[in-house]
């Protein structure tokens, strides 16, 4: 027993080093011909446990895996009282461990009265899946804090905290109270990088509570069907902070309205993307007119587009654009007034020739990634970029014209190979600080 609980501490510890599918191969490989017994208390990150513990053909017949969660209680057993109510929950939760983290939190240091007013909710509704019980985390945040587990599950899963923080430092919301909060209450997790984590359902959750909402009164827009009505139709959409619309379900493609970004003074996050490739199309014909001037994040990934717009927009408030995968994009627009950008992905943008001068000047600029630009040709001469702490231009060989270059980033400390080598091909031609 002794060597089996050195080798679970052993992988335990490497899970900070690697990722997945690391525990299959190791854990598997050496436990599989044991018969386990996993004693496990939820207070760390999940993703150990869901890495030391996720099959149950890691282990040998006969293993047992007990979970222990103390959330609640902070305690090893319920105080007197709550015995039957624990055993309610768990049945409840279906023992799914996320589900027993999530409830923990909710009921922390709430009476018995609370504990049955909330189980006796869930017990009778026609939606007991885990679903359900997962929600009861979300009802009980104060209102700002449910919009920011909103804008999570649709904008920013996977995003670090300090970048959201960023992104919405003008809004109304408190958000390192709320990201704190929401982390408390296990809806979410931080990792010691500083990323935000949501699990999947949680993200299923948060995108239903969207849909809930009355549609005049929403402030995400993620239905496909819903955004094509705002969008070609001109409806009011004054109080929309955020859109993200998967363009491949819609089958006919959209016409955007000239009109339509008129009405969205509050619109801060603009995501249109397609989770799979077709044949349809985007007509860009409001944005390429006006862009609006409150726009924090700017993605269209996978786009079909030759051009966003025309001319200098108001673009002061932009922090991320993200263009990646626009395979037919030739033109990036004027970029002068975003002042403010710090990502920029153009990355396999492969019918771009030309990178506009503009955004040799974007001083605030952190992260440039140009990879896969296979038909660039002119590339900015000056580039006084003195925030910039990445730049990323694998296959790409912007420095094909006899010119000379001002490049100036010093604090770029993730300069990748290729960037390296071009770089250093062109080293006469470059004057590099």
């Amino acid at each position: 027993m002794m060597r089996v609980e050195l080798c679970l501490l052993e992988s335990v510890a490497l899970l900070a080093l690697v990722r997945p599918p690391l525990p299959e191969l190791y854990i598997a490989g050496s436990l599989a011909v044991f018969s386990i017994l996993v004693l496990w208390r939820i207070l760390g990150e999940a993703v150990q446990l869901e890495a030391l513990a996720d099959e149950t053909k890691w282990f040998g017949d006969g293993s047992r895996v007990i979970i222990f969660c103390r959330i609640a209680f902070r305690q090893l057993s319920a105080p007197h009282g709550f015995e039957k109510l624990v055993e309610r929950v768990v049945n409840l939760c279906s023992n799914l461990p996320l589900g027993l983290r999530v409830m923990g939190s909710s009921l922390r240091r709430k009476k018995v009265d609370d504990w049955e007013a909330i189980l006796q909710r869930l017990e009778n509704s026609l939606n007991r899946d885990i679903e359900g019980v997962l929600r009861v985390g979300y009802d009980n945040l104060h209102k700002d804090d449910q919009f920011l587990f909103q804008l999570i599950a649709c904008f920013f899963n996977y995003q670090d905290d300090d970048r959201v923080k960023a992104m919405l430092v003008d809004s109304n919301l408190d958000v390192r109270l709320g990201l704190k909060t929401l982390s408390y209450k296990s809806l979410i997790q931080i990792s010691a990088e500083g990323t935000i984590v949501m699990h999947k359902l949680l993200q299923q959750v948060g995108r239903e509570a969207v849909h809930l909402q009355e549609p005049r009164k929403r402030q995400i827009l993620i239905d496909a069907h819903q955004i094509c009505d705002v969008l070609e139709n001109d409806y009011d959409s004054a109080s929309v902070m955020g859109i993200s619309f998967d363009t491949s379900t819609i089958p006919n493609g959209v016409c955007i309205s000239a009109q339509a970004f008129r009405t969205m003074r509050d619109l801060r996050f603009l995501s249109i993307y397609e989770t799979r490739r077709d044949p349809n199309v985007i007509t860009l014909g409001g944005i390429s007119r006006k862009v609006p001037e409150h726009l924090v994040e700017l993605c269209f990934v996978n786009s079909k587009l030759e051009q966003l717009w025309q001319g200098i927009q108001p673009l002061t408030n932009l922090k991320k654009m993200d263009l990646s995968g626009s395979l037919s994009l030739k033109e990036v627009p004027d970029l002068s007034n975003a002042t403010h950008l710090k990502r920029l992905n153009l990355t396999g943008c492969w019918s771009l020739v030309e990178i506009p001068s503009s955004i040799g000047d974007l001083h605030k600029l952190e992260e440039l990634e140009i990879n896969l630009c296979i038909s660039l040709q002119v590339f900015p001469s000056h580039l006084n970029l003195a925030s910039l702490e990445t730049l990323e231009m694998t296959v790409c060989f912007p420095f094909g014209t006899p010119t000379t270059y001002f490049l100036y980033f010093p604090n770029c400390f993730k300069l990748c190979l290729e960037a390296k080598r071009v770089i250093s091909r062109k080293r006469d031609a470059c004057r590099v600080r």
